[in-house]
Parts: structure tokens; sequence; C-alpha cells
């Protein structure tokens, strides 16, 4: 390999790694009224790795809320967990779980460390806030993804 050569391919190789992030992505603004139908998810997250411009996405893990409908008083919420090999999107079966809670009791819903309150909910759509989200800095901190940019894309239909 000549010098020239040599010295471009170190280059590339010493600065490689400073054209990747971390980033997180999430679908919710805390505090605000959204409202989702049924088989879309409620709240969604997703940590992977990004280019600077963030013109390239590449999810690792995603984490969904999805509202299922609602029976009587009772909304059911699927959670449904995402991991991404090789390209490739895999639901990981034994995270994934139907989840039912009787608005009688409580208007306010939870999950691991998300909290979301019920402002209304029908068989084909539901209408509610996020709370809280400590779920989101778990992910980032579990996944060892300390430095990371964070990506809203609110899905909303108000």
């Amino acid at each position: 390999m000549k010098p020239k050569h040599l010295i471009v391919f170190a280059a590339l190789l010493l600065f490689s790694g400073c054209w990747t992030a971390n980033y997180l992505e999430y679908n919710f603004t805390l505090n605000e009224a959204q409202t989702v139908y049924v088989g879309e998810p409620i709240f969604r997250a997703v940590v992977g790795k990004t280019n600077r411009d963030l013109s390239f996405l590449d999810p690792r893990f995603i984490t969904d809320l999805i509202y299922l409908g609602k029976s009587g008083n009772t909304v059911k919420i699927g959670y449904v967990e995402y991991a991404n090999i090789e390209s490739r999107t895999y639901i990981r079966p034994d995270y994934s779980r139907i989840l039912e809670y009787d608005l009688t009791q409580s208007d306010t819903i939870g999950y691991n460390l998300t909290r979301i309150k019920v402002l209304g909910a029908t068989n084909t759509e539901i209408n509610y806030k996020v709370l809280s989200c400590g779920a989101l800095g778990y992910m980032a901190d579990t996944l060892a993804y300390k430095d990371y940019i964070i990506l809203q894309r609110p899905t909303s239909r108000k």
C-alpha cells in the first residue's frame, strides 16, 4: 500500500466514529391531549444509531403501547418490544403482553415507568395525555446509550 493511501485509510478509521450518534425517538408530547385509533401506538420509543445529519436511522430497540380497544369500563393495551438484528425487526414474544385497565378504579394507567391519563376511550379510539415517561431514560441507560439525540415525532390526530 502506498503511503498516501495508508494516510487516507488511517484517517478514515480515525474519524469513522465521528459520523454516528445514538438517538432516542418518541411519538408523544408530555401533558398534551392526543388521540390514536385501535391498532396504533399510544406510546412508542425507539433507541438506535444515526448519522449526525439524521439522514440515516438504524433502530435497535423499539417498545410500543398499542391501543386495542375498550370493553365496558376496561381498556386494553398491547405492550410489544421489538429488536432490530442485522436490519431485520423481530418481535420479542417473551416481553409482549396484553394489559387491561379498569377505568372505574382510576383514569390514570401505567406500565413500567410510563403514566398515561385517559381522557376518553371508545371501541375505536382513545384520547389521552402522557403524564410521565421515565422509560425513555431507562431504555437509554439500560442499553448504554449515554449520549443521544432526541427525536420527537408525534402521531396525534387532534
